[in-house]
């Protein structure tokens, strides 16, 4: 029965006995991608977007949208009927190498800081209005917070030993023209 909807049995029957770490992450991962694919193949296009467009457009004939005109709306509905749909944030596994790896993956440019977030379920520019506002109270009384990136950038700086300056490293042939 399990095998058929798609799950292992330990999440079908909560039986987590024999289960080590390993296998109940790799099942847990697997079955947040089967919910993943159900949602963005089927729930959203079948149900969330024919409904949000539904509404739009109720809303633009009856006048509830300042500024959005019928004639305008009717001209390029998918304008303004576009929409991001994010799913509800998982609970985290491991948070420490989770978060690991998604500083490591924003480093290498393999993802944006942005869809990290909204793969947490949040949105970002929501969450960077609050970062701003945090940081900008936190400023206002002067705190400093490890969890401020920008004190982290500036303490790492500081903690770093004087650069030399590129001439400071100059190869041996170049040091010889120096000295001649």
């Amino acid at each position: 029965m399990a095998s058929g909807m798609g799950v292992t049995y330990e999440q079908l029957t909560g039986d987590m006995l024999n289960v080590n770490y390993s296998s109940a992450r790799v099942a847990l991962i697997e079955f947040r991608r089967l919910c993943e694919q159900d949602v963005y193949t089927g729930f959203v296009p079948q149900l969330c977007e024919p409904v949000w467009r539904a509404f739009l457009t109720a809303a633009v004939q009856n006048g509830l949208l300042p500024g959005l005109g019928i004639r305008e709306f009717a001209r390029n509905p998918r304008l303004y009927t576009r929409a991001t749909w994010v799913m509800t944030k998982w609970d985290w596994i491991d948070p420490q190498k989770e978060i690991t790896a998604f500083r490591e993956s924003v480093r290498c440019g393999f993802q944006t800081r942005s869809s990290i977030i909204r793969s947490l379920g949040d949105d970002p520019e929501q969450v960077d209005r609050e970062m701003a506002g945090d940081q900008s109270r936190a400023d206002q009384f002067n705190l400093v917070l490890d969890s401020d990136g920008r004190t982290a950038i500036k303490t790492a700086t500081a903690a770093m030993p004087d650069a030399q300056a590129p001439s400071d490293t100059a190869t041996p042939a170049r040091q010889q023209r120096r000295a001649a």
